[in-house]
């Protein structure tokens, strides 16, 4: 019971910064992306890379913490299902180059973030 709980409050950490995130971000109206979800999405790949290349290389982090962390924290604060529906809605609105460069960003971001952050936290 007690890894459940970390796992939830951790998710509600990530839920909150998602939250501010995107409300952060709510102004920027730049290519009728939503920049929100793909700052939460890219923090969050370079996150997991970091915190996955610390955990393997060091072992710092116990796997209770480290499930806290990519589970609960890092699965709150990205979404794949929101990103998926900003994608579906920019197609819909006839913006399906903005569609097409929005799913790009998300996944080109995505997996070089991700990369960075193992890099980081092998360094680290």
């Amino acid at each position: 019971m007690p890894q459940l709980l970390l796992i939830a409050a951790a998710g509600a950490l990530g839920t909150l910064l998602r939250y501010a995130i995107s409300q952060g971000t709510r102004s920027w109206n730049l290519a009728g992306f939503a920049w929100g979800t793909l700052l939460a999405n890219a923090l969050g790949c370079l996150l997991i890379g970091v915190i996955l290349g610390i955990g393997k290389e060091r072992e710092i982090l116990s796997p209770g913490v480290m499930r806290a962390v990519t589970v609960g924290f890092l699965g709150a604060l990205t979404t794949f299902s929101t990103f998926t529906a900003d994608t579906t809605l920019l197609w819909r609105a006839d913006q399906m180059m903005a569609a097409l460069g929005y799913a790009v960003a998300n996944l080109v971001a995505g997996f070089a973030l991700f990369y960075l952050g193992g890099l980081i936290g092998r360094t680290i």
